[in-house]
């Protein structure tokens, strides 16, 4: 928790006001939802107002979890969102993957795929007209717009967000 306090202090000073803390959810890492947000609720005490904390989920995407992810996808969206953070396979990306957010899509969520830079077919410039998806890099790229997997504006179009 130390370690946890020290963070939110070093992302004060560097002026960043909101953090979404990402536990895994796959084959290696149980993701207790209930569990998560009390360890986030006891560091929002001890952090103070600053950084706001969020709870959200780096999900596999797995055919176990993304069935329990339709049925209640709030275990798994960032706090108070419809955002999902998916995190593919680093090298290949399943081939239901279409029908697999577009079933997401139906439930009201919109994935948001975590770490294509891993996958070395993301970096195809053709993976983002295939995709028409979103995506996200570590801390500090912008949303979407800066890489092949296409534009905020394009993932809001395809997954009616």
């Amino acid at each position: 928790m130390d370690m946890s306090l020290e963070m939110c202090r070093l992302a004060t000073d560097d002026g960043i006001e909101h953090i979404v803390a990402t536990p895994h959810a796959n084959e290696r890492y149980q993701y207790n939802r209930q569990h998560l947000a009390s360890n986030l609720e006891y560091l929002r005490v001890l952090a103070g107002q600053a950084p706001r904390l969020s709870l959200g989920c780096d999900f596999h995407l797995s055919y176990e979890n993304l069935r329990h992810a339709l049925v209640s996808p709030e275990t798994y969206t960032i706090e108070d969102t419809h955002y999902l953070l998916v995190e593919l396979n680093n090298y290949s990306v399943p081939t239901q993957i279409d029908e697999y957010f577009t079933k997401l899509a139906e439930v009201g969520i919109t994935p948001i795929i975590t770490h294509p830079e891993r996958n070395p077919i993301f970096r195809r410039p053709e993976a983002g007209v295939a995709m028409g998806g979103s995506g996200m890099r570590g801390a500090g790229h912008r949303f979407g717009s800066d890489w092949s997997l296409g534009t905020e504006s394009g993932a809001r179009r395809r997954l009616a967000v």
